[in-house]
């Protein structure tokens, strides 16, 4: 017995109920750095941890009454300052006047105790406060292990919150109940991820919410597993925006590529035309003078050259209005509305036209861009009234502030079905099309309307204040 006293790695004592050690084992010296000479000559209290004093007398006071200790935790000091947690086990004898004893050294388990506790408690802190949604589920079988459904066993606030399920409703529910579908959702995927451990993360459309989610999914321990996920509907909302506007950016872009080649061949023919009727007539001319010449019939000659000159006039005045179509030389000296009512003179001059032009000078110069795309509407709308529209009447209206510009072109010609022509006619269709993309492309709004035999009316407002 004394052997068993002397090599146990337990701390063996005898005490008195007085309160100091009446003998200790090695074992004490080994553990707390004190000479069993230095734990014999004081009070064991002296030893005890503060904190713990008053519970270790009150279990001395029991064991006086004689009742026996177990599992009883209190700390010891040691030699070198620090604290051991020590587990006893104890027994009153002789009449309750001595206390046989055994204590273990529990301190590295109490350490990792400790740690795990406040691992607990840092994980149960980003658990809650998690911006994602998190939840752990265990998976259901039925009598062969074959997984039928899963439930909720934890959740965070922000499960609530992104999916607008109580968590106090849905702890405990089976998935095929909770979120209203026959099947529990994604069941074949969460199954085989508890049961193997893997990691996954897959964004998926869940139907019955209609939300996009972006979902991490990871097996705690086997027949569980625990869901991280975000609500990535808008950003699924802004990513199908962006690709409509690439798309929509390379209609425009092979739309304005297609209007420049249409406007490059136009001016190609008009300058081939214009140039080769100018020569012929010159060559016609100058052929004459010069045989006119060469028969010294002077008075001839002179005709012809009074003639000629009037056919080059004639062709100079031709040249103007080409590159008058393209870009007025003046729009920049008189600006918008300058240029606007020459080009109305001009056209009520050359058609049988009453145009009432209701247009002043905003406070502030607009832009060339807004200039030239103005500019280009009035001139397509003005083909399209000369074209189809019969009219007797237009009325056009410019105005513009520090805000934005409004400009319309009403008339009283046949009208037409606006969604019949543009589904069935191919070139008024583009010339539509050309006017809106250029509003649109100023970030305006382009809208034209027509009643049947009551005329035409196209609406524009053009935002300045961003310019």
């Amino acid at each position: 017995m004394n052997e068993l006293f002397t090599l146990s790695s337990d701390l063996m004592c005898v005490a008195s109920t007085e309160g100091y050690f009446k003998e200790l084992n090695p074992a004490w010296e080994k553990v707390l750095g004190y000479t069993c000479e230095e734990l014999l000559s004081k009070p064991f209290v002296e030893f005890i941890h503060p904190d713990d004093v008053k519970l270790t007398l009150t279990e001395i006071e029991k064991q006086i009454k004689g009742q026996a200790t177990i599992n009883f935790i209190n700390r010891y000091l040691c030699k070198d300052g620090s604290y051991k947690w020590l587990h006893w086990h104890a027994t009153p004898a002789e009449n309750n006047t001595i206390l046989y004893a055994v204590a273990r050294d529990i301190t590295q388990s109490k350490r990792a105790e400790e740690q795990l506790q406040k691992s607990e408690k840092r994980y149960q802190s980003l658990f809650a406060a998690s911006n994602e949604g998190i939840a752990i589920h265990e998976i259901v079988t039925d009598a062969v292990g074959k997984a039928i459904d899963y439930r909720i066993i934890d959740a965070n606030f922000a499960f609530e919150k992104i999916l607008g399920i109580p968590r106090d409703k849905a702890i405990g529910i089976l998935a095929s109940k909770l979120y209203g579908t026959n099947d529990p959702p994604f069941l074949d995927k969460y199954a085989k991820i508890a049961k193997t451990g893997e990691y996954n993360v897959f964004d998926i459309y869940f139907p019955s919410m209609a939300k996009h989610f972006l979902i991490s999914v990871f097996s705690p321990s086997r027949g569980l597993f625990a869901t991280i996920f975000l609500d990535i509907t808008e950003r699924k909302r802004a990513e199908e925006l962006l690709r409509e506007s690439q798309k929509n950016l390379k209609m425009y872009t092979q739309r304005i590529l297609a209007v420049r080649e249409e406007e490059k061949k136009k001016l190609s023919v008009n300058l081939h035309d214009e140039v080769g009727a100018m020569a012929v007539s010159f060559n016609a001319g100058l052929s004459i003078i010069q045989s006119d010449l060469e028969t010294k019939d002077l008075k001839s000659a002179l005709q012809n050259i009074r003639k000629t000159k009037v056919v080059l006039k004639q062709e100079v005045a031709n040249f103007r209005k080409i590159v008058e179509e393209l870009r007025p030389p003046n729009i920049d000296i008189i600006g918008l509305v300058g240029i606007l009512k020459e080009k109305f003179i001009k056209i009520a001059k050359d058609r049988d036209l009453k145009i009432r032009f209701e247009g002043q000078p905003g406070k502030i110069k607009l832009n060339d861009q807004v200039t030239i795309a103005i500019y280009r509407v009035t001139q397509e709308a003005f083909t399209n009234i000369a074209k189809y529209a019969k009219a007797k009447n237009v009325v056009v209206h410019l105005s513009w502030d520090n805000i934005q510009l409004k400009f319309s072109i009403c008339d009283d010609g046949m009208g037409f079905d606006v969604n019949r022509a543009l589904n069935n006619s191919k070139v008024f269709k583009l010339g539509v099309q050309g006017m809106r993309e250029r509003i649109e492309a100023l970030g305006g709004a382009f809208i034209i309307e027509s009643v049947m035999k009551k005329g035409v009316a196209i609406k524009i407002t053009v935002p300045l204040s961003r310019r």
